[in-house]
């Protein structure tokens, strides 16, 4: 058989080639680290900025072993667990989606541009500059378990029907979504929306981006969770959650989603 080699050249605009890797079947992977990156920078200067004396609290302390909802999955494995054990502490967590500020920084303004897009390396460091003083960093999976049990607690209290409350964070999310994703309509012309969009027992953006969660410890991958305005809360609702690295394309949708541990205790074990 003759073997004929062909050149072929990308060019990618604001970027360059890190590596290129050729595959088993014959193909190329490459890829690309991006350079001036146009972030939505916005100018909130007239606007109250939401600081951690505005983060809702996450009492895990509080949280009842025994309580059947906990029992339910994906609670009744690591949450419940870490409850039992006295292994999570209790923390804040944000109650909307970051934007960029006009000095780069992530902050929190109602009404503002979320800031989806941005690496995960970013979005660590961002996360841990944001309050030094309350320990600040980027929700574990736990931490994020806990916050949407949280939630599952605040709407029974709101008059919910505690299992069409569990259904609507863990396998249909639409009622607690504030649009229709693409996987719905096809032709939808839903756009973004500002931060602070759609509150529900005070935590808002629920299903307007994706969010990022830390790794774990020893692990190369990142986790992406909930849902977005380009998904369908039918079929990725508030409560999953899956691996992910920069090169997902759903990173292009999903923020950091950040908590602030106060009086930690418990050596963070990313679970």
């Amino acid at each position: 058989m003759k073997k004929v080699i062909s050149e072929v050249k990308f060019e990618v605009s604001n970027g360059r080639t890190v590596e290129a890797r050729i595959l088993p079947d014959g193909g190329c992977k490459l890829f690309v680290e991006f350079t001036n990156y146009e972030f939505p920078f916005g100018d909130y200067s007239s606007k109250r900025e939401i600081t951690f004396e505005d983060f809702i609290p996450i009492k895990v302390s509080e949280f009842d072993p025994n309580d059947k909802l906990l029992l339910l999955p994906p609670f009744r494995k690591r949450l419940r667990k870490a409850v039992l054990e006295g292994s999570l502490d209790d923390f804040y967590v944000q109650p909307q989606d970051a934007s960029i500020g006009a000095n780069g920084n992530i902050a929190f303004y109602k009404d503002g541009e979320p800031a989806p897009g941005i690496s995960y390396a970013e979005w660590e460091e961002q996360a841990k500059e944001f309050d030094k003083e309350h320990n600040s960093g980027l929700s574990t999976r736990l931490q994020y378990d806990a916050r949407n049990f949280a939630l599952l607690k605040k709407l029974v209290e709101n008059g919910w029907n505690p299992l069409s409350a569990w259904y609507a964070l863990t396998h249909n999310s639409s009622r607690l979504v504030d649009k229709c994703g693409y996987a719905e309509i096809k032709d939808s012309s839903e756009k973004i929306k500002r931060t602070g969009s759609k509150i529900i027992c005070g935590f808002a953006d629920l299903g307007n981006t994706y969010k990022i969660l830390a790794k774990e410890e020893g692990k190369d991958n990142f986790w992406i969770a909930g849902t977005s305005y380009m998904s369908s809360p039918r079929f990725e609702p508030i409560a999953k959650m899956y691996p992910a690295n920069d090169y997902y394309k759903g990173i292009r949708n999903a923020v950091g989603l950040v908590v602030c541990v106060p009086n930690k205790k418990q050596k963070n074990k990313n679970l």
